[in-house]
């Protein structure tokens, strides 16, 4: 399975999608993708919160769940991070 990395954000008062880094294969097994095979694995889940250089050089915390196709069997991963900034004003 592969997938890119983007994100939302707000530039000059509308909603644009970025895209961050290359395409990669999640299933490798390497710990920076255990957000995807943890979520396959054990099922919907929280990350513990990181730095994330990648992103927006701040802290966030990974929510990620896993989707199925029409038999049952695991399609890949949704995921959403969160950045603390957002979670304090919560």
């Amino acid at each position: 399975l592969y997938g890119n990395y983007w994100k939302f954000d707000l530039i000059d008062n509308k909603m644009k999608l970025i895209q961050l880094g290359k395409q990669e294969n999640y299933t490798q097994s390497d710990p920076k993708f255990e957000w995807f095979n943890g979520t396959i694995k054990y099922g919907k889940k929280w990350s513990d919160i990181y730095f994330d250089d990648d992103a927006d050089n701040s802290f966030i915390i990974t929510y990620a769940v896993p989707f199925y196709n029409s038999l049952g069997q695991v399609a890949g991963v949704v995921s959403i991070d969160i950045d603390s900034e957002t979670i304090k004003d919560i």
